[in-house]
């Protein structure tokens, strides 16, 4: 009996020690200089955070800096085809004496 039970408390032991070290590792460690940058990211559900690795930030440079377009396709008849449906939006006056006044409302604000 007593070798089972020393064993178990062996065990025991061990585990804690895993998790001591897992939490040291996780709070502690982790205000240390690193090659990762926190990026913020937006998806539809809202707002969340994540790391990307520098590596992966040159890696993604370096491929982009093989891509080429093709302009080719801006001589072709059917894109020179294409009708711009622009409309020119007109200027308007910006702003009001009492940005807190209702809309419509004059401005009783004598200045003196």
């Amino acid at each position: 009996m007593k070798g089972k039970e020393t064993m178990k408390n062996i065990s025991i032991l061990v585990v804690a020690i895993a998790l001591i070290v897992g939490a040291y590792f996780l709070f502690v460690k982790k205000d240390a200089p690193s090659d990762t940058v926190s990026a913020s990211a937006s998806s539809a559900k809202g707002a969340g955070s994540s790391i990307v690795s520098i590596r992966e930030i040159e890696r993604i440079g370096r491929q982009l800096e093989k891509v080429e377009i093709d302009t080719a396709f801006f001589s072709d008849p059917v894109f020179e085809s294409l009708v711009d449906f622009r409309t020119v939006i007109p200027e308007e006056p910006v702003g009001k004496q009492n940005p807190f006044a209702p809309s419509g409302a004059l401005d009783t604000s004598s200045g003196e």
